[in-house]
């Protein structure tokens, strides 16, 4: 694994986290996806038994504490500008 974390935590005693990968590391995966090899959670301090994090499954009972993977994607402005033309052309010819 990469030795260098991409973010660090102060994890709550109960609750939840919420963490942003940024987004060089998604844009190198999707360049090279085979450097993709997932992400891993570890804690700093891994010598005691009583300190450990969980992570619940997609199967979990309670649908509030299944792990959720929310991506916010931004367009590139070109798009933007294609979008709106797009939408003025279809405007144009249904008021015809």
């Amino acid at each position: 694994y990469e030795t260098t974390p991409l973010a660090s935590y102060t994890l709550p005693k109960k609750g939840f986290i919420t963490f942003t990968i940024p987004q060089a590391v998604v844009q190198n995966w999707i360049d090279n996806p085979t450097d993709n090899a997932g992400l891993l959670f570890r804690l700093a301090d891994e010598t005691t038994e009583t300190d450990y994090a969980g992570i619940d499954s997609k199967e979990n009972a309670i649908e509030s504490q299944r792990p959720v993977l929310d991506f916010t994607a931004i367009p590139e402005p070109m798009s933007l500008i294609t979008m709106a033309f797009g939408s003025l052309v279809f405007l144009k010819r249904r008021n015809k």
